[in-house]
């Protein structure tokens, strides 16, 4: 694999930790240890996890290594590619970490009274913790998104390294910087020639494609394909670069009446690859704790359904490729800025009336695309409408603030990001991209799929992740990223990635780019159904916590079954399978990493009976 084990400690205090890793790659320090495949030069040594994909380079170390001589902390700039570096003085002792733009899964590290620890893996980390506890802050932080978008992790003094930051540690202690500041700007300017724009979108994929593909000596390449505009387009620009048959696999879902598998195998026909249907079933939910150690951290969506479809990739092919993140980088959430220009320049007093005459329509009509509104204008139903707002946004089928407060026995202040990305009246359209991708598609789409890839020991690549490509889909005029009338884009119904669907119908007949496109995800409804005892299990263990308010527990689970179903939907907001299941990925992960409860080989029925 590209990405390289690492385990390291800094202890300031002069006290002796000893590390019980066997590995030979061993570096003893004044004040530490690191065990890592280093690379050692007449001053310094390197280490190089992941790969670089531009420039590309014969001897990365070494050109590492002279770029850092030359031009210090500013070498990095330079890069692009999902790689971890370290640099290490070896005469005053100094350490330097850098991170790419684009991951949040690369260095976690434990810091505490002098002592920091760091490795690639939270469960090698928690081996040398004294006592392992959980951050309350993360517990309304997880259940309000789904995931957690800071650098604190859920047990308490773990943390990661964000992208574009830089660790430095020496005798002064350890001191972080960031350069996000420089990494994602809009420069959105017209142009004049369709076709030729067109081209050189395409060019952008197929060097990135090359380059990584030639730097990670891939073998055998495999894609997770939905069919829809971002895997296609991906897997066509792949195609033209990598000259064997690609391998796509696509989930389908038991009791579920949508499926995507025929327009994936359609697509994967077009240039003679070899599709796989995985399907999941209710059987598969017993796979739940394998999925939370995979992660390492409490991580909901399609954490499970990446899981599965990893495990079956892993026998054919040892590098996956993803479409993700290209919904955020295409201003997923475009109909929210389209709201804000109107709603958002209200006074208060009238985004709130709104808001409430959306609540009681809602009584009247049950239409999923009204629940929707409702979400939208319930964020402008602030004074400090721009406070908070993407995670305000993000808790779109979890529990926003007036649920957890129902829900928790404790305070439901959640933990901020030392990387904040602010909102105003004139930025608003960029920011909201800008912010999805940082908090949303690098803590979230783009750990629970590469976690899972790393763990059935494939390489995992996301081609949208360069800075070439984001920086020209970021220079595109805002109507080529999202065209139509205003009423249309109100209304959800404008040209959602109108400059992406031009490229695709150079591959795609018009009724596959325009045609349904189905969020991936899991539909929680089709198989909690078919095994209520789990969630028996589970409601008498999380009223044993002494977390929840019991009463509003009992409320949500008596509510679930009674609920009526679409069996062609996964996200309807008024449904409560995705809060369920987000109380049984803390729940499952709580007892692995903190109760150490964990069992093996046990249905979840079992593994959740207390």
């Amino acid at each position: 694999m590209i990405k390289k084990p690492f385990l390291g400690y800094f202890d300031l205090t002069r006290k002796k930790i000893s590390l019980k890793d066997r590995s030979s790659n061993r570096f003893r320090m004044d004040k530490g240890e690191i065990i890592c495949d280093f690379q050692d030069f007449s001053t310094h040594k390197v280490f190089l996890s992941g790969v670089v994909t531009s420039p590309i380079l014969t001897d990365p170390a070494q050109w590492i290594y002279s770029a850092y001589m030359k031009s210090k902390k500013t070498f990095a700039r330079d890069l692009d590619g999902e790689f971890l570096i370290f640099i290490y003085n070896k005469t005053n002792g100094r350490l330097e970490i850098y991170n790419n733009p684009y991951e949040t899964t690369n260095f976690y590290y434990y810091m505490k009274d002098g002592l920091i620890i760091f490795s690639d893996s939270v469960k090698k980390l928690i081996v040398y913790i004294p006592g392992i506890e959980i951050d309350k802050k993360s517990i309304p932080t997880f259940l309000s998104t789904g995931f957690s978008p800071s650098e604190k992790m859920a047990i308490k003094d773990i943390y990661r390294l964000l992208p574009t930051e830089i660790m430095i540690i020496d005798e002064k202690g350890v001191k972080i910087e960031n350069c996000w500041g420089k990494e994602f700007r809009f420069r959105r300017t017209e142009f004049r020639s369709l076709p030729k724009k067109l081209d050189e979108y395409e060019r952008l994929f197929q060097k990135n494609i090359s380059n990584f593909l030639k730097a990670a000596k891939t073998k055998d390449l495999g894609m997770f394909l939905s069919g829809g505009s971002d895997t296609s387009f991906v897997y066509f620009q792949s195609a033209k670069v990598y000259r064997k048959p690609i391998h796509t696999f696509t989930a389908t879902y038991e009791g579920f009446g949508f499926d995507e598998s025929p327009k994936a195998k359609a697509v994967t026909a077009m240039r003679n690859g070899v599709h796989h249907k995985v399907l999941l079933s209710a059987d598969d939910l017993d796979l739940i704790p394998e999925v939370v150690r995979s992660c390492e951290e409490p991580l909901a969506g399609s954490a499970l359904a990446f899981y599965v479809l990893s495990r079956e990739a892993s026998k054919y092919v040892d590098t996956i490729f993803t479409g993700d993140p290209g919904d955020s980088l295409w201003g997923e959430y475009y109909p929210v800025a389209q709201w804000q220009k109107y709603i958002g320049r209200m006074p208060f007093g009238l985004r709130a009336f709104f808001h409430l005459m959306s609540k009681q329509c809602l009584k009247v009509v049950d239409w999923e695309r009204l629940w929707e509104v409702e979400h939208v204008l319930a964020l402008f139903d602030k004074k400090e409408m721009n406070k908070d707002f993407m995670q305000r946004l993000c808790t779109y089928r979890h529990y926003r603030d007036d649920s957890l407060k129902k829900l928790l026995n404790f305070s439901t202040e959640k933990n901020r990001c030392r990387i904040e990305i602010e909102f105003n009246k004139d930025n608003f359209h960029d920011a909201l991209i800008e912010s999805k991708m940082f908090y949303g598609a690098y803590f979230y789409n783009i750990t629970m799929s590469q976690k899972h890839a790393e763990t059935f020991g494939m390489n995992f690549f996301a081609p949208y992740l360069s800075r070439e490509i984001i920086g020209f889909i970021n220079s595109l005029p805002e109507d080529w990223v999202n065209g139509g009338t205003s009423i249309q884009k109100l209304a959800n119904e404008g040209i959602k990635r109108r400059f992406h669907k031009e490229a695709l119908l150079r591959y795609l007949p018009k009724r596959y780019v325009y045609g349904l496109q189905q969020s991936f995800d899991v539909p929680w409804h089709a198989l909690f159904n078919r095994r209520l005892k789990i969630l028996e299990n589970l409601l008498k263990r999380l009223k044993r916590r002494k977390w929840y308010n019991n009463d509003f527990l009992e409320k949500l689970f008596s509510e679930y079954p009674k609920q009526k179903i679409k069996p062609h939907e996964i996200n309807e907001l008024k449904h409560h399978g995705y809060r369920i299941y987000c109380l049984l990925i803390l729940e499952v992960w709580y007892m692995i990493f903190v109760e150490k409860a964990d069992k093996e080989n046990v249905p979840l029925e079992k593994y959740l009976e207390i």
